[in-house]
């Protein structure tokens, strides 16, 4: 009688632990302000679960933080219906009432976007800056903007310190202070600096390994 081969079978990886590592990669991305790069991990998610609460709070979230309240009410509704009892339906209807982007305008901050996507930041920077008319940038959209500024020749000072109020202003959102220690490490005579409030933000949850980096990268 001849025994059986023995076969080694591969590890399995199942499918909740890799939706766990692109739900990271979302919120990665998240944190840095890169919402398109963290919208398609979301939607990579929902491909392979529809229902998932999470993916569609974060893109709900977002698209009614970018004006998109059209698609933002299509996440609202997929949850509704995947869940009714989600805490997160709230947080997208919020997000709708509370939206930075006045639709209007929609066309031009998304060619300020494609620009910036494309590294043509001195073109995006003037779209920015029209989108803004001369309101002073905040939020989400400060963010951006200030992260594409600091892309340009000559905008490093300006990005500074506009990133430094956004910094202050929201000191419980630390994504905020992520961007502005990142940006002190982009100089010389501020990386001490930069690198200095990264390593406090080691101590933050929701920026933790992302500061780690960026400071081991300073």
């Amino acid at each position: 009688m001849v025994a059986a081969a023995s076969v080694a079978l591969p590890p399995v990886i199942s499918a909740e632990s890799g939706t766990s590592r692109i739900a990271e990669q979302a919120r990665f991305w998240e944190e840095r302000g890169r919402y398109d790069l963290a919208n398609d991990a979301w939607r990579k998610i929902l491909k392979a679960d529809p229902g998932n609460a999470e993916a569609l709070t974060a893109l709900g979230v977002n698209k009614a933080g970018a004006g998109d309240t059209a698609e933002s009410q299509q996440y609202l509704e997929q949850l509704e219906q995947a869940d009714p009892d989600n805490p997160g339906i709230e947080r997208i209807r919020q997000g709708m009432e509370t939206s930075e982007v006045d639709p209007s305008d929609k066309a031009l901050l998304d060619e300020a976007r494609a620009h910036s996507r494309d590294k043509e930041y001195e073109k995006a920077v003037a779209d920015y800056r029209a989108y803004f008319d001369g309101a002073e940038p905040a939020g989400r959209l400060g963010l951006e903007y200030y992260q594409t500024l600091a892309g340009t020749r000559d905008g490093w000072p300006e990005a500074r310190v506009g990133l430094r109020r956004l910094s202050a202003n929201h000191p419980d959102q630390p994504r905020y202070a992520l961007a502005y220690g990142e940006h002190l490490t982009y100089r010389e005579k501020t990386r001490r600096e930069g690198i200095s409030l990264l390593a406090e933000l080691e101590n933050r949850a929701a920026v933790a390994s992302q500061a780690r980096a960026a400071r081991r990268q300073a």
